[in-house]
Order: structure tokens, then C-alpha cells, then sequence
């Protein structure tokens, strides 16, 4: 309540008012009030979506009204911690449709679907799945993941592993803050395959993963791609790497938008379209 007064030049208790009102002339609960926080209830929800594409079309009709016939940037976001090459696809894709130039912001995909559904992004390169009933999304990539062990570590008996040959091994992943849903889901995944633990790497611990590994004997998930920002930062080269087998992890990279955007969404689905067609069927990100 305080950073949305601060965004409009008020103090908190007109705001507050505003809310009460919006919400008697509703008839719904726009917010579950706790100490300290607000949480949108359902009802709350739908609103939002309402509400982000009615300032939408006040912003536009304004512009118009003082003749202003400029065809805005689309505000583009991506998750860093997408490979390389989709951001690239992006950026030409972007120029063939001579959109107009824009920047990219660089944000976790938590915070991309967020900026999403509050309006302030258009588009998003964000990692899959998402849950949102007014995000809309496309699949572009599907990682295919390795377990990485050092030499010194129990070795598996298959060539290929599923989840529950992980059973009592202690595995090792990147911070789930870094993509909830995705990274959540998969610690779900592990533990109820009965792995002893799963445990999040601090991200200042990447470039000694190989260190860890030996001290520790834990494994951990990840890929063998060259543009993924684990293979920037830490030389998996001297790690043993046994793959997971297809099906078993379900992560993907996609591109997501507001489904109901009525400004946008021809121009967006035009992109979108084209950043499909470039890719064929679903990337494997090995």
C-alpha cells in the first residue's frame, strides 16, 4: 500500500479509501488484508486483469488525443538465466518485423510474470511452467538434464537415469528463488522419488562446484549447453555426467504474454509466431 501511495504521489490512507470504495461499488474483496500485506482473493485477481488493459486503453486514448500516432516499443523482458539463443532469436525476430528498437530487461522469471500481469512488461522469455490463468504462453525449449557427480562418487549402474535411481543420493541444484514454479516442482519431483536431500547452491558457490562436488558427493542437475549461464560460469569438463532420462524433469523456456492484452496482442502473436516458426519444434537444450 505505502509503494503504490508513493507511486501516486499520496499518503497511504486515500489509497486505502480508494480500495474500500472500489470494493463496496463491486460487491467483491478486492485483497486478504494480513499484518503488513495484501493479497489479491480471486476476486482480486480478475480485477487486475480488467484493470491493467482499462489503464492500457486510457494511456492510448490520451496519446491519440493529443495526435500522437507513434507506434511505442513493446516493453520486452528475459530471464538471464535462458540460453543465449533465445534472446538472439528474439532480437532478430524483432527486426524483421521493424519493431521499434527497445531494450531488453534483465529480471527472474518470478519478477518477469509480475511485471506481466501488472502491465508493465509485454512480452517475457521466462522458464515453463507458468500458472497464470491471464499468461498465455508458447514453448520454445525443453532442457535435457544431466546428473554431475565427481570421479570419486558412487557411480550409477545405468546409462541413463530416471528420478528414483537418484534415491538416497544428495542432489545439489541452483536456487529455486531463481524460477519458483519450475525449480519447486522439480525439488517435488526428487524427494518424492526419495533422494535424501535436496540442496540449493549459493550462487556465489558456482565457479567451486567442482571443489563441492568432490568434498561432498553431491549431485548435481544441470546441462551440458554451451549458452546456459552454469556453463559461463564453471568448467563441468573434469565431472562425470550421467543423463536424465526424457520425461523425468519437466522444464521448459517459453515466451509468455497477457492473453486478454488489447492493445499489443496482434503484434505480439505476430512475434510470437515467428519466433515458433524459427524454431521448428522444441529445442533441446543438452
Amino acid at each position: 500500500m505505502g509503494r503504490a501511495a508513493v507511486s501516486l504521489n499520496l499518503t497511504p490512507s486515500p489509497v486505502s479509501r480508494a480500495i474500500h470504495g472500489l470494493e463496496r461499488d463491486l460487491g467483491v474483496v478486492l485483497f486478504e488484508r494480513r499484518y503488513h500485506e495484501l493479497k489479491l482473493t480471486a476476486a482480486g485477481e480478475a480485477a487486475l486483469t480488467r484493470a491493467v488493459e482499462i489503464l492500457a486503453q486510457t494511456a492510448a486514448l490520451q496519446r491519440e488525443a493529443k495526435g500522437d500516432t507513434y507506434l511505442s516499443p513493446l516493453r520486452i523482458g528475459s530471464t538471464p538465466w535462458a540460453p543465449n539463443r533465445y534472446v538472439e532469436r528474439l532480437t532478430t525476430v524483432l527486426g524483421d518485423l521493424d519493431e521499434p528498437e527497445t531494450n531488453v530487461d534483465l529480471e527472474m522469471s518470478s519478477e518477469l510474470l509480475h511485471s506481466l500481469r501488472h502491465g508493465d512488461l509485454d512480452i517475457a522469455l521466462v522458464h515453463l511452467p507458468v500458472t497464470y490463468p491471464d499468461i498465455a504462453v508458447r514453448e520454445l525449449g525443453r532442457y535435457k538434464f544431466v546428473a554431475f557427480r565427481d570421479a570419486s562418487t558412487e557411480p550409477f549402474h545405468v546409462s541413463e537415469l530416471r528420478l528414483r535411481d537418484l534415491a538416497g543420493r544428495t542432489i545439489l541444484t541452483l536456487p529455486s528463488n531463481l524460477q519458483p514454479a519450475p525449480m519447486l516442482a522439480t525439488r517435488d519431483r526428487l524427494l518424492e522419488a526419495g533422494v535424501a536431500a535436496v540442496n540449493e547452491m549459493d550462487l556465489r558457490d558456482v565457479v567451486t562446484l567442482t571443489a563441492r562436488l568432490r568434498k561432498t558427493g553431491e549431485i548435481m542437475l544441470g546441462t551440458h549447453s554451451e549458452d546456459t549461464p552454469l556453463s559461463r560460469l564453471t568448467d563441468t569438463s573434469s565431472l562425470l555426467a550421467t543423463p536424465i532420462a526424457d520425461g523425468e524433469i519437466d522444464f521448459k523456456v517459453g515466451v509468455a504474454w497477457r492473453s486478454r492484452d488489447g492493445m499489443n496482442l496482434e503484434r505480439i502473436l505476430r512475434i510470437v509466431n515467428l519466433l515458433r516458426s524459427e524454431a521448428g519444434s522444441l529445442d533441446e537444450i543438452v
